[in-house]
């Protein structure tokens, strides 16, 4: 019974209800015993609970997501109040005043975008604008207009990425996903191979670290599995350098990242030098690195013991010894004449030394290190000044090299000079300075050779006297061979500034100058890109300002030279000729033949040489010269020499004369080829090919192509000239196919390779480039192009299976070639402008001391209508840096580039100065003057970048131009930058020479430094004083 009533039904029903619900809970447990645990439905009731989680846990993933990312990359709030800008009102009379000391005034009626750029007087100020080209498109027809949409701006998708070390963004693969999280839309993702509905979001620095470490991974397995590779462990060391770039830093923290690295090259290539014992390649790598990394002191020492170290070794040790050298040479602190001189001579003794006792093939080898020796070691001589040392060395190598030379030949040009320079009244009233420049270059230009035996007891100078047994110990016997002989006959012509001609890439490293930083001191490799100018300057332009800029260098040329009319320029042309015929004719008496004809072949060309540089018109005593050399009997039949000959007429503007020789000497090859086409026969076809080759040049650079065309036909069909017919066109096809075909067989021409292949025609190159020639005047460039390069593939190969010497001569005559034909069809057609500049880029990496592609750069670079590539990138435009090498001839010819374009825009603002209507519109809208100073601040930027570069810091001439410039430009500089240039340079006489030209308070210091160097120095500060007071 209830204690209260009126409660008393409800509380019977919930005794009732709960009763029930104790029975319906008993009976679901009893039914669930019941039910089997791999029914669908309990398997389905998990997999959606677990669905649900899942899903909740990626919504949390996302939202995870999104914040980190907004912590990361969240944009900045922007301020919403303005500045407070305070507007000045100026008075009138002050706008009055300014434009009274104004020249000139004009009113822009026109409205003129130009004058947006004009600094106003009052405001509003108008906004600056830039005239941009990026509607013009470089087509296979040329430059072309192509107009397009404009890209819409991503306002609120841009990513500006920070370094927020190594942190990466996991997210799920998901329709909704980027719907949920906008901001990552942008950023490169990368799918993992496991999960595919993973992807990892990284940031573009990691993925660069990342990449970096799996390729150093790989390098390291390549190199366990292959540790006889040479270039994959070159590879691995230029990788590090990548590695440094990641973590450059500023100033003490750049240079201990850059150690870091070096030491670890280093490190490397010991690791690669304990596989490879004697490896050139390695070892030069390691000492080049070790410059930097080492200070001179140590560098000495190390070097010391690695010479021990490799003391029996043939090939590393002229290797090492030149390195040693240049520790000494390059120390502004240790080097001195007779310091630098001790080692070369230690050198050359101990490679001398070596080569006892060597079969004859191995002492050849040691014999051209020995002349590369010889060769840096005359250079040294030369741009210290010491050519009377220098001629004598020469001397004495031809006379125990040469066969019945004469000891004498060389007193025989001396000449007696004057000092009335020293008394003329306008050298008093000079500034000091000044006086003493002048006076050291009259001297220098006038009294280069040594004083003769019977003047010696009488010379006021003493460093005129130069005895043989001081230079005997530079001087070490040669074997009389004919390979020798030529390497060295070539080095010392190029010690006396005697350029090769053509200057190519395979030359200069068959002399091992292509290595040699300071070689390049003097202008005449620069200006031997002259040589074989015609092939690439169009005739229609009347001015051609590829050369222009090219001899603008005679204004650096260094006494003495032949470049003037002067009594001691003229001199020493006829005393370079002379030794050089004096040569020949020992050569043929010693039944060198081929020799012999290789440097008169040389003599004609640097007869024309002198013609394109000198442009003289006085050439009969030449042409008598040369007529009576080819009326001896002996050069009767020297086809070169009278190929050589009718070139030289073609020089002089005579072509019709030059054509009449070279059709003689086809019109008697019946005789000498017995009737039969000049490809069967084996003694006469090299020649005769290149006498039709020289007729096509000719005749197409004369815009005469049908005749062209079937002198090529006759060259194939064996017909003359002027019997063949233009209707054997495809016979004469067939016949260069086969031909080719057939010479390309002959594999043990490309296992050797010598100075021969630059002067004398060789018959694969002679034929290959008449067939480009046939090919280009019947089909298309494309065609004659597309066969080049096939051919030049098929030598690589041959090369690569036989195991030969790489970068064969007839591989980079025939890319010249191909440059030759895509520059000419430029010129006419104004196209293939890329395909051109493709080649160039190509070619110049891999032949980087080629004198002709670079002129073909040049010339596109300043013609009106070329390449117009902006002076800030045109290197990485021409340059291949994984391929390149020994830039510093590409680099001085780009400063060429630049100069010509700051001369032009100098030109044309001087010349637009007053006009003003009409200089608004010559660049596009732009003012004329702004164009100017754009251009000079380009080229500013350019030349200084260039010297941080250590090759070119080892470069004189780079020095000479950059100091020029800075002389133009910012005088004030010049004293910091000299003092740099001697720091990297200071055996180099004509840096102090110039620097006290412009610093007259140096002017003491300099004569010092050049007697304690030990340079040569006519005449001191004092002595110069002491003569004027007189």
């Amino acid at each position: 019974m209830s204690l209260f009533p009126a409660y008393l039904d409800s509380t019977t029903k919930s005794s009732s209800t709960a009763n029930l619900e104790a029975n319906e809970e008993q009976k679901v447990q009893s039914e669930w015993l019941k039910n089997s645990s791999f029914e669908p439905e309990a398997s389905k009731l998990i997999n959606d609970i677990i669905k649900e989680d899942k899903k909740q846990e990626h919504v949390i993933n996302v939202k995870n997501s999104y914040k980190l990312y907004k912590k990361l990359h969240g944009k900045k709030k922007k301020k919403k109040d303005k500045k407070h800008v305070k507007k000045i009102k100026r008075p009138k009379l002050h706008v009055d005043q300014i434009l009274k000391d104004c020249d000139f005034v004009t009113i822009d009626c026109k409205r003129e975008l130009g004058n947006l750029k004009v600094e106003k007087l009052y405001r509003p100020a108008a906004p600056m604008f830039r005239v941009s080209n990026k509607y013009r498109v470089l087509d296979k027809q040329g430059w072309i207009y192509n107009s397009f949409k404009q890209k819409q701006i991503k306002r609120y998708y841009t990513l500006k990425e920070k370094d927020c070390g190594d942190r990466s963004i996991d997210i799920n693969i998901e329709e909704d996903c980027l719907t949920q999280n906008k901001l990552l839309i942008n950023i490169p993702k990368k799918v993992k191979d496991d999960d595919d509905d993973i992807e990892k979001v990284e940031l573009n620095s990691i993925k660069c670290e990342n990449y970096l470490t799996e390729l150093t991974a790989e390098f390291n397995k390549h190199l366990t599995e292959q540790p006889n590779d040479i270039d994959l462990w070159i590879k691995f060391v230029n990788h590090q350098e990548a590695l440094y770039s990641l973590n450059r830093g500023y100033g003490y923290k750049c240079k201990l990242n850059k150690k870091v690295i070096l030491e670890k090259q280093i490190s490397i290539l010991d690791k690669a030098l304990s596989f490879n014992f004697e490896n050139d390649q390695l070892l030069d790598k390691k000492w080049t690195l070790a410059e930097e990394y080492f200070t001179p002191e140590e560098l000495n020492k190390e070097l010391l013991k690695e010479l021990e170290k490799y003391s029996s070794s043939k090939s590393p040790q002229a290797l090492l010894w030149c390195h040693y050298i240049n520790v000494n040479q390059n120390s502004l602190s240790d080097c001195t004449t007779s310091s630098v001189l001790k080692r070369y001579s230690d050198a050359m003794f101990a490679l001398s030394k070596i080569k006892r006792g060597l079969p004859l093939n191995e002492q050849l080898d040691i014999q051209q290190n020995i002349i590369e020796l010889f060769v840096k070691c005359g250079l040294f001589l030369r741009q210290a000044g010491h050519y009377e040392q220098l001629l004598t060395l020469i001397n004495m190598y031809f006379s125990i090299s040469i066969t019945h030379f004469d000891n004498d030949l060389i007193e025989k040009f001396y000449i007696e000079s004057s000092d009335d320079i020293i008394f003329d009244n306008e050298l008093k009233t000079m500034p000091l300075n000044k006086a003493w420049y002048q006076v050291e270059s009259l001297r220098s230009r006038d009294r280069w050779l040594p004083l003769p035996k019977h003047m010696a007891d009488d010379a006021e100078d003493p460093q005129r006297v130069v005895l043989p047994e001081e230079m005997a110990e530079l001087v070490q016997p040669l074997a009389i061979h004919k390979s020798v002989i030529e390497n060295l006959v070539t080095a010392c012509f190029i010690l006396l500034k005697m350029p090769i001609l053509p200057f190519r890439h395979f030359v200069a490293h068959q002399l091992g100058i292509h290595k040699c930083h300071y070689y390049l001191d003097s202008l005449e490799i620069v200006l031997s890109s002259l040589f074989m100018a015609h092939h690439f300057e169009d005739s229609n332009f009347g001015e051609k300002k590829a050369s222009n800029a090219l001899l603008v260098m005679l204004n650096t040329a260094m006494p003495p030279n032949y470049y003037d009319e002067s009594i001691s320029s003229q001199t020493y042309s006829r005393f370079l000729t002379s030794i050089l015929r004096h040569i020949t004719d020992c050569l043929y008496a010693m039944d060198y033949i081929d020799e012999a004809n290789m440097f008169l072949v040389w003599w004609l060309r640097f007869e024309r040489y002198c013609m394109i540089v000198n442009l003289s018109s006085d050439n009969s005593r030449l042409v008598s010269e040369v007529k009576s050399l080819l009326g001896k009997p002996h050069y009767r039949n020297n086809i070169p020499l009278f190929i050589e000959f009718a070139l030289l007429k073609n020089q002089v503007g005579k072509k019709d004369d030059a054509l009449k020789i070279l059709q003689k000497l086809i019109d008697g090859q019946s005789v000498l080829l017995d009737n039969k086409p000049v490809y069967l026969n084996n003694t006469y076809r090299a020649p005769y090919t290149a006498i039709y080759k020289n007729i096509v040049e000719i005749l197409i650079q004369s815009e005469c192509n049908e005749k062209a065309l079937q002198t090529l036909i006759a060259l194939a069909t064996g017909a003359l000239p002027k019997h063949a017919s233009l209707n054997l066109t495809e016979e004469a096809m067939l016949v260069f196919d086969n031909v080719t075909e057939s010479i390309l067989n002959d594999k043990e021409q490309f296992s050797y390779c010598d100075l021969k292949y630059n002067y004398l025609p060789q018959f694969l190159i002679e034929w290959v480039i008449c067939r480009a020639w046939f090919l280009y005047l019947t089909q298309n460039v494309q065609t004659s192009v597309s066969m080049l390069k096939d051919v030049i593939g098929k030598i690589k190969n041959i090369i690569t299976a036989e195991n030969y010497k790489k970068n064969h001569a007839a591989e980079e005559i025939l890319t010249e070639t191909m440059i030759v034909i895509l520059n000419y069809h430029c010129n006419k057609s104004k196209t293939y402008h890329k395909e051109l500049k493709i080649c160039l880029r190509s070619a110049i990496s891999k032949y980087s001391h080629n004198m002709q592609f670079l002129f073909s750069m040049v010339w596109n670079e300043t013609k009106y209508g070329g390449f117009g590539t902006p002076l800030w990138q045109i290197e990485n435009v021409y340059v291949d840096n994984i391929v390149a090498e020994n830039m510093e001839t590409v680099r001085l010819m780009l400063i060429l580039v630049g100069r010509e374009r700051l001369r032009i825009a100098s030109d044309e603002a001087r010349k637009h100065l007053k006009d003003n209507k009409s200089s608004m519109s010559i660049y596009g809208g732009g003012n004329i003057l702004d164009v100017c100073k754009n251009m000079r601040n380009l080229f500013d930027y350019f030349i200084r970048n260039l010297s941080n570069i250590t090759g070119m810091k080892k470069c004189p001439m780079f020095w000479r131009l950059y100091l020029h410039y800075i002389s133009e430009t910012s005088p004030s500089d010049y004293k910091k930058c000299y003092y740099e240039a001697v720091e990297n340079c200071p055996w180099h006489k004509f840096l102090y020479m110039e620097a006290a030209f412009y610093l007259l308070e140096e002017l003491p210091n300099i004569c010092d430094i050049l007697v304690e160097k030990e340079l040569r120095i006519h005449i001191t500060h004092e002595e110069l004083l002491v003569l004027r007071e007189d």
